[in-house]
This record gives structure tokens, sequence and C-alpha cells, in this order.
């Protein structure tokens, strides 16, 4: 009479442990940022992993250089078995901010799903906020609608003051992250030096990874995508950006390959586009809709950026007055903003020279 109930009891026991154990709660390994700060509204940028850390112990070449071979053969190791792999995962996110600390009288954007197509990002778009405002966020991360809330990031931006009214600004301008070169393990030595400046935003001027350049070549939009994981899952960068907004610019070597154009043909590159790789920028960063922008920080300055890449004349076209870098749209809208501008001090920040 025992052994049925007893093997109904241990029948049980294996089923819980294994729901247990199949369970996989939603991580933000690589925290959030924020970018396009104005006076009023952000972007919040956030992505779903599947554990709460890079791969610290991943495969990785013996050296940076890479060879230019046209005929593209698989890699034998998984993406997700190398050095700084980030694998992200299905799940819910949301964006909780307010003008509060404690984040007491909070606002709250909805819950958004994420899914491998967008490699499990959402840049939630945030509206109507106050000029001259420090905002304190957190962002939230659960797996379903069932779900408990299973991974938070905390931190804060600063949004500018209106053109008519003066602010004390300070920021930095990076450029060049070479992950083969990093200073330190956990991120570059200038993160945390710049931390201690109380920066108001960061401009990274482009080649903020090189997927062309430096082992693995991101011959595959996994492979791209794995070199910003890699770049923005050290912990120091993480840390940095938790508080300080950004406008990121694109230049060649994290659009594509080097010196690249929209319809170069570069057989090392291939099977990845060059149309695949911008758009892997513009969801890997909290860019916004136009890749050359201009952004006011109250009475006494005015930053433009530019972008040299989607419409600039190809390399090998004649020289001559037509010929351009920045194309003849970009090239009137800056004409027009610099004449329009009052700012005191007008800064141009471009990613080419």
């Amino acid at each position: 009479m025992l052994r049925p109930s007893m093997k109904l009891l241990f029948a049980g026991v294996i089923s819980l442990t294994c729901a247990a154990f199949d369970a996989n709660a939603a991580e933000m390994a690589m925290g959030f940022r924020v970018g396009e700060a104005t006076h009023d509204s952000a972007i919040v940028w956030t992505r779903v992993t599947r554990d709460a850390q890079r791969k610290w112990d991943g495969y990785r070449e013996a050296k940076k250089a890479v060879l230019k071979e046209d005929e593209y053969t698989p890699s034998e190791i998984k993406v997700k078995d190398r050095d700084g792999a980030t694998p992200g995962a299905v799940g819910q996110v949301r964006v909780v901010y307010s003008t509060d600390e404690s984040l007491r009288e909070a606002m709250s954007t909805d819950w958004v799903t994420v899914a491998a197509e967008n490699d499990f990002i959402h840049q939630f778009r945030i509206q109507g906020l106050q000029p001259a405002t420090r905002y304190y966020v957190k962002v939230e991360a659960r797996d379903s609608q069932e779900s408990d809330v299973s991974a938070t990031a905390t931190g804060s931006f600063g949004t500018p003051a209106a053109a008519d009214q003066w602010q004390d600004v300070s920021f930095g301008v990076v450029t060049g992250q070479s992950y083969w070169d990093l200073d330190d393990r956990e991120g570059y030595h200038i993160y945390p030096a710049m931390q201690k400046l109380n920066l108001d935003f960061l401009v990274p001027t482009g080649d903020t990874v090189y997927l062309d350049s430096e082992a693995p070549r991101a011959r595959t939009i996994e492979l791209a995508r794995l070199h910003w994981q890699r770049m923005y899952s050290l912990p120091r960068h993480v840390e940095f950006h938790r508080n300080v907004p950004g406008y990121w610019e694109v230049d060649d070597h994290d659009a594509w390959a080097n010196d690249c154009w929209p319809t170069m043909k570069a057989k090392w590159m291939n099977p990845l586009t060059f149309e695949q790789g911008f758009n892997i920028y513009r969801e890997q960063v909290p860019m916004g809709d136009l890749t050359y922008r201009t952004i006011r920080w109250g009475k006494g300055l005015q930053v433009w950026m530019v972008e040299g890449r989607l419409y600039r004349s190809p390399n090998t076209a004649d020289d001559g007055p037509d010929k351009t870098i920045w194309g003849a749209e970009q090239l009137a809208w800056l004409q027009r903003t610099i004449q329009q501008s009052d700012a005191e001090f007008r800064v141009l920040i471009s990613p080419t020279p």
C-alpha cells in the first residue's frame, strides 16, 4: 500500500525541481543608456539578457589582426561561447522615472516585450520632461506579465536648460574604442576618470566598436552584435552611463568597414552588408531618427553633430566640386542652423577629419 504513494511523492519532487531548474529570470547585464536628452525628451536604451553578467571566460583569438579573406568560412566557435558574449532573452522591460531621487510620484512607461529580432533591445522615447531638471531612473525587467520583477538598474540624467536660460555645462568627447586595446579588464580607465568630473553628457564620435579590423571580424549579424555586447557589458562602461547621457555619432568601423560608404564593395565583410551594419548601429545606441543633429544646452552652448557615411560620395568618384562627405542636404542644414544660432559657444563635433 505504501509503494504507490511513495512513487507519487517522488515524482512530484522531481517535477518541482525540474521546473525550478528550467526557470530563467530576466536580467540586464548591459544596464541602460540614456541618449538624445533635450529640454523635454530623452531616449532610454535597455536590453534583456539571459545572465546577470557577461561571459568572462569565453573564447578569444590569439591576436587582434584579422586577414582579409574574400571567402567566408563560418567559425566553429559559437557566439555565446566567446569572450564578452552577453546572450539576450525574451522578457519585458519598463522605465520608471521621477524628479525625486526616492522615485515618489514617479511616472512609468508601459511594459514592453523584447524579442530576438531586435536583439532583445527596446528604446523608450520619454516625452514631457522639464528643462534643466535631474531625472532619476529605474529600469525594471521581468520574464512575463505573470512574473515578478527580476532585475533592476538605477541611475539619473539631466535635461538641458531652455535656450533663453544660462546653465553651467561640462561634457566629454571620446573616440576609437578598440576592444583589444582595453587598458583594464573591466573597461577603459577613462570612464571612471570621466565619472569623477560629473559630466552633463558625453559624445562618442564613432568607431565605438571595430566590426571589421579586430577579431572576430563581424561578417554576420550575430558577430556584429557581439562587438557591441562585449563593449557595453564592461562594468566600468555600464556604471558610467547610469548617470551620464550621450549623443552617439557613427563612423566607419562601427557602421561596417574602414572608410565605407553605402555602395562600397568589401568581400572580406560578406555576407554582412553596409545596410545591416548601419541598422545594427541604430539598434545598439540610443541615437534617434537622425544621424546628424544639433542640441542646445541653455543660452551658452549649442553643439552640432554631423555624419560622414550615409550621404558621402564614393571615395572612388572623381574629385570635383560635387564630391562630398556630408551631402548637399546635411551641408545646407549645418550652414542654416549655425547662422540661426545665438549661442555664446558653438561647437561642431565631427566623426571624420
